[in-house]
């Protein structure tokens, strides 16, 4: 198996946060609409 260069998991590892950041911002941002409707 080739061996992954640090700043490519670097990469990886930001990219996987800021997709879960996003779609809890997403959920509470959603759950907010509703409450106020």
């Amino acid at each position: 198996m080739p061996q992954l260069s640090p700043t490519y998991g670097i990469l990886i590892f930001l990219l996987v946060n800021l997709t879960l950041f996003f779609i809890i911002i997403l959920n509470t941002y959603n759950r907010n609409k509703k409450m106020t409707e």
